[in-house]
Protein backbone atom coordinates (compact mmCIF):
# COMPACT_ATOMS: atom_id res chain seq x y z
CA UNK A 1 0.00 0.00 0.00
CA UNK A 2 1.36 3.42 -0.88
CA UNK A 3 0.33 7.00 -0.15
CA UNK A 4 -1.38 7.32 -3.55
CA UNK A 5 -3.61 4.40 -2.61
CA UNK A 6 -4.59 6.16 0.62
CA UNK A 7 -5.37 9.33 -1.36
CA UNK A 8 -7.46 7.32 -3.82
CA UNK A 9 -9.51 5.80 -0.98
CA UNK A 10 -9.86 9.19 0.71
CA UNK A 11 -11.32 10.68 -2.47
CA UNK A 12 -13.88 7.92 -3.07
CA UNK A 13 -15.50 7.62 0.36
CA UNK A 14 -17.67 10.65 1.23
CA UNK A 15 -16.70 10.77 4.92
CA UNK A 16 -13.02 10.82 3.99
CA UNK A 17 -13.46 13.74 1.60
CA UNK A 18 -13.76 15.88 4.74
CA UNK A 19 -10.21 14.90 5.76
CA UNK A 20 -7.25 17.27 5.49
CA UNK A 21 -3.59 16.43 4.94
CA UNK A 22 -0.74 17.50 7.20
CA UNK A 23 0.69 19.51 4.31
CA UNK A 24 -2.59 21.36 3.75
CA UNK A 25 -2.89 22.29 7.44
CA UNK A 26 0.76 23.37 7.62
CA UNK A 27 0.31 25.70 4.65
CA UNK A 28 -2.95 27.16 6.00
CA UNK A 29 -1.47 28.14 9.36
CA UNK A 30 2.10 28.78 8.18
CA UNK A 31 3.81 25.98 10.12
CA UNK A 32 6.13 23.18 9.09
CA UNK A 33 4.78 19.69 8.42
CA UNK A 34 6.88 18.47 11.34
CA UNK A 35 5.22 20.92 13.74
CA UNK A 36 1.76 19.79 12.65
CA UNK A 37 2.82 16.15 13.10
CA UNK A 38 4.02 17.01 16.62
CA UNK A 39 0.62 18.52 17.43
CA UNK A 40 -0.97 15.27 16.25
CA UNK A 41 1.48 13.06 18.16
CA UNK A 42 0.98 15.14 21.34
CA UNK A 43 -2.81 14.83 21.08
CA UNK A 44 -3.47 18.51 20.42
CA UNK A 45 -4.78 17.82 16.91
CA UNK A 46 -6.98 14.78 16.30
CA UNK A 47 -6.06 12.68 13.26
CA UNK A 48 -6.44 9.25 11.73
CA UNK A 49 -3.20 7.39 11.11
CA UNK A 50 -2.87 5.34 7.94
CA UNK A 51 0.52 3.61 8.07
CA UNK A 52 2.09 3.33 4.65
CA UNK A 53 5.26 1.26 4.35
CA UNK A 54 6.08 1.88 8.02
CA UNK A 55 5.48 5.63 7.77
CA UNK A 56 2.58 7.45 9.41
CA UNK A 57 0.23 9.13 6.95
CA UNK A 58 -2.17 11.33 8.88
CA UNK A 59 -5.55 12.66 7.81
CA UNK A 60 -7.31 15.24 9.96
CA UNK A 61 -11.10 15.64 10.04
CA UNK A 62 -12.19 19.19 9.21
CA UNK A 63 -14.07 19.31 12.51
CA UNK A 64 -10.87 18.46 14.43
CA UNK A 65 -8.95 21.17 12.60
CA UNK A 66 -11.67 23.68 13.48
CA UNK A 67 -11.49 22.67 17.18
CA UNK A 68 -7.71 22.98 17.07
CA UNK A 69 -7.94 26.49 15.63
CA UNK A 70 -10.54 27.53 18.19
CA UNK A 71 -8.41 26.35 21.12
CA UNK A 72 -4.66 25.88 20.76
CA UNK A 73 -3.90 28.02 17.73
CA UNK A 74 -5.85 31.14 18.74
CA UNK A 75 -4.56 30.91 22.31
CA UNK A 76 -0.94 30.98 21.14
CA UNK A 77 -1.70 33.92 18.83
CA UNK A 78 -2.74 35.98 21.85
CA UNK A 79 0.47 35.36 23.80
Amino acid sequence: MNENFVDEIMNTIPQFKQMLTVDYIARKIDLSDRTVRRYIENGKLEALNFSVEGRSVYRVPRSAFRRFLETFYTMSDCL
